[in-house]
């Protein structure tokens, strides 16, 4: 196993549609929880599935 080249072995990846910051909006209409990620503002990485490794 080695680790995965997509998330460098954290399991996760950051959401793209809140730069990671798990909310979306701007000043003026105001921010809300970001629906893509709930909130978390990072994903289970889709190549190693959130477990980090992948097989070599």
């Amino acid at each position: 196993m080695k680790r995965c080249p997509t998330c460098q072995g954290k399991a996760a990846i950051w959401c793209k549609q809140c730069n990671g910051t798990g909310t979306v909006g701007n000043l003026l209409v105001g921010f809300t929880k970001c629906s893509r990620c709930d909130g978390l503002g990072e994903h289970k990485c889709p190549n190693c599935h959130g477990k980090g490794v992948v097989a070599s």
